[in-house]
């Protein structure tokens, strides 16, 4: 019933982690120029009358987040309900992923900050809450896959695969001569 409690957490993060990298990606205040009274977003940089430009530089950074948003959808949300309903054992599949999201968010908000930095190379700016969002999903992102590893490890119940799941279902099925050894800790 704990570890329950935890697949429950773990889907609540990564969840989370979509959430957060939905709004960093749609909204318009990654970054806040003080002298205009402007902001600027991943498609957008709009003055102080709300006259908006477009910046056509972010495509790779906006292709990056929607392949981080369409893991935690398509392939995490699934794996996660069914874990969480029959206890399937996707907690390593649902941690991989999970750390997946995690290095992508971190490979667009870098390349964020890289290309706003040339692109508003003459004017003082400063990062804004959108921007901090995206970082706060790329933490929940490993959070949620480093306690996913941590439960499927400790789950009692978890049917993940690992050496003895392996060798048990080799030796059931043609028997005890062709098992495969267990790794050897030294």
């Amino acid at each position: 019933m704990l570890f329950c409690k935890w697949k429950f957490g773990i889907f609540f993060l990564q969840q989370c982690t979509n959430v957060l990298a939905i709004t960093a990606l749609v909204t318009d205040y990654w970054g806040v120029i003080p002298s205009t009274s402007g902001n600027f977003g991943l498609f957008r940089y709009c003055d102080k009358v709300k006259e908006c430009l477009s910046i056509p530089v972010t495509g790779d950074v906006i292709n990056l987040l929607i392949a981080m948003f369409i893991i935690g959808i398509i392939v995490l949300l699934p794996c996660a309900i069914v874990d969480l309903r029959m206890n399937f054992g996707c907690l390593s599949c649902q941690g991989v992923l999970s750390f997946l999201m995690a290095l992508l968010g971190f490979a667009a908000m870098t390349h964020a900050a890289v290309i706003f930095s040339s692109f508003f190379a003459e004017i003082s700016y400063h990062y804004s809450w959108s921007f901090a969002l995206g970082w706060l999903s790329v933490v929940l992102a490993i959070i949620s896959g480093a306690l996913s590893f941590y439960i499927c490890r400790m789950d009692p119940e978890s049917k993940g695969l690992s050496w003895e799941t392996i060798n048990d279902s080799i030796v059931a099925k043609v028997g005890p001569s062709s098992a495969v050894p267990a790794p050897v800790d030294i």
